[in-house]
Parts: structure tokens; C-alpha cells; sequence
């Protein structure tokens, strides 16, 4: 919410900004649990077990037109509108922000991407590469960029992995 504020001060200080909004993953560690926060459509997945799990939900125009059965996931991949957030830091005062705890275990990993990534490849294909890097997340956020990019790479692409240990 402070970093909401903030965007939002700095669009009403400077026309150059004016228009700017931002969306967030961002993961705060507490010994074993994980506090995770997210608004807008960078995402939050769990790897564990050799399975992935979509831990946040995208805040987008396309989603709400899934979860309704409006359009199919695979219509929203090529949607015109799959770009509109519906949540973001720096689009309104009131941001709500989604918030969960989860306590995880030794060699679970969390991996916190922009969109520039999750449009590029399916979560099959996330889960995969996860898998090939046994465990090695240099090398795993290194081949999930990657393949992004090879693949159109036509957004900023992050990826950050998170491993816990014993």
C-alpha cells in the first residue's frame, strides 16, 4: 500500500508520469512460512513435489472473462485485451492487495514472474524446465528466461526463484 501511495504521489508531482501503474509479486520469509503478496497479473507459483501450483490470481480483464466462461484460458493467451489489468499499483487510492501466509517445506520452491514470462510459455512447460534444473534455480531462472524469450519475448520478462532449505 506505501508503494501504491508512492506511485501514485509521483504521478500528481510530474505529468511524465502521469498514467504510470506498476503490478507486484513479492514474497516476505519468516522461517518457514512465506508471506505472499500480489496485485495485478505477476505471479506466484509454488514448486513442490515435482508439481507447480498457481498460488496468486491474475487481476486482468481476460482472467475475470475465464473465471466467468466467458473465453477459454486458450482464447485469453491470444486475446486482444489479455494485457488490461484490472488491479495495479499506481490505478487507484483504495488498492486492494491479495495476502496469504504459507508455510513451506525443505526444497520448495517459489517462483515469482512478470507477465512478460507467463504469456510466453504454459505452466506445463514452467513445470518442465523446473524439473530439468533439478533443483539448481540459477540455472532454472536462467533457462525460464530464456525460453521466453525464444518464444517472442514480447514483454519485460523477470523471474525470481526462491529454494528453502532445511
Amino acid at each position: 500500500r506505501h508503494a501504491n501511495s508512492r506511485v501514485l504521489e509521483a504521478t500528481r508531482e510530474s505529468a511524465e508520469y502521469e498514467g504510470m501503474a506498476t503490478t507486484v509479486a513479492a514474497v516476505l520469509v519468516d522461517g518457514e512460512v512465506a508471506n505472499l503478496a500480489h496485485v495485478g497479473d505477476s505471479r506466484i507459483y509454488l514448486w513442490s513435489g515435482g508439481e507447480i501450483e498457481l498460488l496468486t490470481r491474475d487481476h486482468s480483464w481476460v482472467n475475470e472473462q475465464i473465471e466467468n466462461g466467458a473465453i477459454s484460458p486458450e482464447q485469453a493467451r491470444s486475446h486482444p485485451l489479455r494485457n488490461v489489468v484490472t488491479r495495479a499499483l499506481g490505478g487507484r487510492a483504495d488498492l486492494v492487495v491479495d495476502i496469504q501466509s504459507r508455510r513451506m517445506a525443505a526444497g520448495d520452491v517459489l517462483l515469482l514472474c512478470s507477465d512478460g514470462r507467463t504469456t510466453m510459455m504454459p505452466d506445463d512447460d514452467i513445470a518442465r524446465l523446473l524439473a530439468e534444473a533439478e533443483g539448481d534455480v540459477t540455472k532454472a531462472a536462467k533457462t525460464l528466461v530464456g525460453a521466453a524469450n525464444e518464444r517472442g519475448g514480447e514483454d519485460n520478462i523477470t523471474v525470481l526463484l526462491l529454494k528453502f532449505g532445511e
